[in-house]
């Protein structure tokens, strides 16, 4: 909740917190017990819509990222790749899991489109750095340079300084 731009007291804080977690424990259980009669007559129905749910949820938090290359030139900011790394690694782990053992089609679903999206991610940002990465390094190395330039010119006129007190 705190983000420098914006910083709220404690106070606002743990009250946005705590009504985050009671209105998700209260929606949880307001639909697990009325369901659990459902799922127990041998309904599937229940499952499959929470599993649409959740991989809409997933998907949905992976789109701020797809803004925002589309407003920075293909680039990716603020995103751990390890972590997406790992992540990926997690559900194509969980692909091969349900392969071997019961085969949830939902399941499969949701870490196919997660599997999909991070490696957009990760196929993006391949792209932004072999199309502006010697972009960048002739302007580190012109940047360098000029820094170079300016403090030769600064121990030139500090010689030249010493050499003419020297002379006083």
């Amino acid at each position: 909740m705190y983000y420098p731009p914006q910083s709220y007291r404690t106070g606002k804080i743990l009250l946005i917190s705590l009504s985050f977690y009671l209105f998700w424990i209260a929606l949880e259980v307001g639909t697990c017990i009325p369901l659990r009669s459902q799922y127990a007559d041998g309904k599937k129905w229940p499952d499959l819509v929470f599993g649409i749910i959740a991989t809409i949820f997933l998907c949905a938090g992976l789109l701020p990222p797809y803004w925002e290359l589309v407003h920075r030139n293909g680039r990716v900011l603020g995103i751990n790749f390890i972590f997406l790394a790992m992540d990926s690694t997690g559900a194509v782990f969980s692909m091969a899991a349900m392969c071997i053992g019961t085969f949830d089609t939902m399941g499969m679903n949701l870490y196919a489109l997660m599997i999909a999206m991070e490696l957009g991610l990760f196929v993006s940002q391949g792209i932004w750095m072999l199309r502006f990465r010697n972009e960048e390094l002739v302007v580190n190395k012109v940047e360098k340079s000029d820094v170079t330039e300016v403090e030769e010119k600064v121990l030139n006129d500090k010689e030249d300084l010493n050499d003419v007190q020297s002379l006083t």
